[in-house]
This record gives C-alpha cells, structure tokens and sequence, in this order.
C-alpha cells in the first residue's frame, strides 16, 4: 500500500476515489510539523534550557572548535564526523569532533562499551577506528600505549599489517571495495571520511603502526601473520581463577566444594603439570574406592562425588583446548606484558578455539597485563584491550568466570588499563561493567533491546533511531559533550584489500 509523503490518514486515502492515487484530493488537509532538537552545544555556554524564540540553526563545518571547544587540543581523541548542513546527504561537509583523552585513558576515564547487531553494526571497525585515533594521539603526545586486540571473528584484526602503499593505491582499493560490495557509489563516501580522517590527523598509512600476532599451533589462518608468536599455556603459567573460568560455563554456579579443591591443589603444588595434577587426583579416587568415603591433603577432607567432578572436568579441557594447553610440561609460553609493543597493535588470535580455551587466554593476558602495568619498570604506561563476545567473559549470572573482567573494569583507571568491549546486547553482561563504561557506542540494535531504559537510558530520545542505523554510523555517549551525537566513520583500509576473499 502507497501513501503519500505529506501524512494523510488512511482514510483521506480511501475517502478520495477508494484509494486511486491519480484522482486528485478535493480540498488539502492541513498539516502541523514539528521537530525534535538535540542541542549539540551553546555559545555562550549557559545552563537554562531553552525558551521563548531564542535562534536555532545548523551545525556547519566552522562550529568544529565550538563543539570540541572545551576539550583542549592535546586532549582530543578523534571520535568520527558530524555530517552538518541541511540536506542530510552524504555530500554534506564532515565536522570532526572528538573524544577527551582525560575521559578515555587519563585517571578520570572508565572504559567503552560498544553494542550492536552482530554484522549491522560493524561494531569492530569502530573500535578499530577508535584504535588507530588513539595512537594517533599517543605519538602526537608522545605517550607510550600498547593496543591488544583479540581477534574472535575470522579476519576481523588480522591483515592489519597489510595497508596500501599509499593514498593513490588506497582509493584504487576502495573502488574496487564498492565494485564488489554492489555500490560504486560507495568509493565517493568513503574517500570523503578518510580525506577528513587525515585532516583530523588519523592517517593509518602514515602512522604505520606495527602489529605483532599471538597464535596457536596449527591455525589455519597463522599464513595471513607476519611472523606469529605461538602461544601455549601450562597449569603454572595460570591462577586458579584462570583454570576455573576454563572449566565451567558461563551460566554454571560451580559447586564451591570443587572450586576449594582446585584453589588447595594449585596452592599446595608448585609446579605441576595439568598432566600431573590429573594423575594425583585419579590417585586420590582410588584411595576413596579402595573403601574410605573420603580423602584428606593437609586435613582438608575431599568426598569422591568432588573429586570426579574435577577429574571430569579436567578431561574435558584436555580434549576442547589441546591447541593451546601444554598437557605434561609444567610451563609453556604464554603471552607475557613485556611482549607488548609500545605504539603497536598485539592480535591475539581467538578464532577457532573452543570456548573453553577463550576464556583461558583472555583471563591469563588480562592478568598479564594487570600485573605489568603494576610494575615500577614498564615499557608503556597504558594498555587498550578490545574483547568482542564480552558477554561471554562478562556475563550478567553470578559466576566465578567473570572475576578478572571485573577487577580489571574497577581498576582499570589507577591501573592504566582501559578497555574497549562489544558485545551484541549490552543487557547481557554484568551490570557493574556497563556501569563503569562511561563511553557508550551504540550501532544499529534491535528496537526492543534499546527499549530497556535502565541500559540505554543516556541515550535519550536517540534510542528511537537505532534500529535504522546504517554501517559506518554510530551513536556515541561521550561525557565530555552535553549530548550523544550521531557520527560517522570510514570502512578500515585493511577490509577493502583486494585479496581478502581471494
């Protein structure tokens, strides 16, 4: 059914010649509009709301430094653009407009939390973008930042290192990226956001931001790396809260009598294997089936249901992550704070590892880097850490799983440790994380998803249009601007590489 722009009802519609468009009306309805009005900023700044016929206009290309004004200059963090102007269309000017770096890494930060419909949103390319803003930032101010990515999806930060040789040859990549996507138009876009990028400057082939790649063993994708490092874990590489969260799901609630067993044998033996530590705990089941109901170590007494259940468990992580756990040596060669590259990006390949095996990895690095950053000696003084899927290591049921998550969203400030998590829906990680985001992302949602006020609640009326929004658009809740703003961002360089695919 086909109605016309200016609003009628239905049934003006079937009341003029029974729905037939071409009978023209007999007299026009009268129409009321209105308009909805986010205030981006005022000049001069005041705090009474707005009132009688005060003059209202457009943000233009020249108010860039009224918007961001109050941020200083060594401050700003590259957020996206603002398409300004009256008509809405791509062709409009693009403003610039920033983050506070006080508010995103300094003492006063929280963290960032990125929601949206998984392949709609783009939620990875954001934070990549805001990745390479960051460094942009780190060598203009000559701060030493590390950057960790763990890559969950295929290829999401993987060929980073392979970016055009320069500008020329870029363009003729994005062309050839819109040829495939099925829109040439795309390529005009696209050039316009990265000319504004590097006027801003973010220029990712002019920073060359080295990356290094923490792999597994027999990764199919290890051949698309420079020279990866390969990562193994042993039982006295990890805490016990590091083998618990590998051991038991996400919405378990693990009887506490086996948390206590794991926590007392990781105590009691230095050294061991996870070879080893199963073999003595097969010993201790014998001794209970050989006639006593239960065993003792150090007068702590064990009943057999408890020790079955971790030897259970035990076998099942030998088997769903023997890529990365080194079975009979006590060590192996996990990835370590002092491999991090000062002004560089560290992928650590999650990408077809169980489950199990994730949750191993991201909770033995997150520690890593906590206890490193704690160090009087350190090579960077912050670390950023991308996790996508967070609402697998932070989920909203109670659960020992999530405990590095939390220590490292309470901390992270006074750690100098931030990070930047995405996840579909934010209602489904632990509310004290979102909590201590104080930068919210949001890319096209489900309607019902940011219907829930108590989550989306910053913002505002804003919730109303993420459902529709497209790729390469996101709504930022920022604290240092009075509004969330509807900004725009470029596809990275490295997805629009002609041999991705090939």
């Amino acid at each position: 059914m086909l109605y016309e722009s200016s609003g009628e009802s239905t049934t003006e519609f079937y009341g003029s010649g029974f729905g037939d468009p071409n009978i023209p009306y007999a007299t026009r309805p009268t129409i009321l509009r209105y308009v909805k009005l986010r205030v981006l900023v005022r000049e001069p700044s005041m705090r009474t709301p707005p009132e009688d016929r005060w003059r209202v206009r457009h943000a233009s290309i020249s108010d860039a430094d009224i918007i961001s004004g109050h941020i200083p200059s060594q401050n700003r963090i590259l957020m996206g653009f603002l398409q300004v102007g009256q008509s809405s269309l791509q062709s409009d000017p693009l403003c610039p407009v920033y983050y506070n770096s006080e508010l995103l890494l300094g003492l006063e930060a929280a963290h960032v939390n990125i929601t949206g419909v998984t392949g709609m949103a783009t939620k990875t390319s954001y934070a990549l973008f805001l990745c390479y803003s960051i460094m942009a930032w780190a060598r203009k101010n000559d701060k030493r930042v590390a950057i960790v990515l763990f890559n969950v999806k295929r290829e999401d930060f993987l060929r980073l290192h392979e970016l055009p040789a320069n500008w020329e040859e870029a363009h003729q990549w994005m062309e050839q990226w819109a040829k495939r996507a099925g829109n040439p138009s795309l390529v005009n876009v696209e050039k316009e956001l990265w000319e504004a990028a590097r006027q801003a400057g973010v220029d990712p082939i002019a920073l060359k931001v080295p990356v290094q790649y923490f792999t597994f063993q027999d990764d199919p994708y290890a051949r698309l790396m420079t020279n990866p490092n390969y990562y193994r874990y042993g039982l006295a590489d990890l805490k016990p809260e590091e083998v618990i969260a590998a051991l038991y799901r996400p919405d378990e609630s693990p009887a506490e009598q086996q948390l206590n067993l794991i926590h007392t044998y990781m105590g009691e033996i230095e050294g061991a294997s996870f070879q080893r530590m199963l073999h003595d705990l097969q010993n201790l089941r014998r001794a209970l089936q050989a006639g006593r109901g239960q065993q003792t170590t150090q007068q702590i007494q064990w009943h057999r249901e408890t020790i079955e259940a971790v030897i259970r468990r035990l076998l099942g992580l030998q088997h769903r992550a023997r890529q990365i756990i080194e079975w009979v040596q006590p060590a192996g060669r996990p990835v370590t704070f002092h491999q991090l590259q000062d002004g560089g990006f560290n992928v650590i390949q999650l990408y077809g590892l169980s489950e199990d095996a994730k949750k191993l990895v991201v909770n033995a690095a997150l520690r890593q880097i906590r206890d490193g950053l704690q160090q009087a000696q350190r090579h960077v003084d912050r670390v950023v850490v991308v996790v996508d899927e967070l609402n697998v290591y932070a989920p909203t049921s109670r659960s020992p799983i999530k405990d590095q998550i939390l220590d490292v969203v309470a901390r992270g400030r006074d750690l100098g440790l931030t990070l930047i998590g995405a996840e579909q829906f934010a209602s489904e990680i632990d509310g004290s994380v979102l909590g201590n985001s104080n930068t919210r992302v949001v890319g096209r949602s489900d309607a019902g998803e940011v219907s829930d006020t108590r989550i989306y609640r910053v913002f505002g009326g804003f919730r109303e249009i993420a459902p529709i929004l497209q790729k390469g658009q996101m709504l930022v809740y920022h604290p240092a601007h009075i509004s969330p703003l509807l900004i725009h961002f470029p596809v990275p360089l490295h997805r629009m590489n002609p041999a991705i695919g090939s």
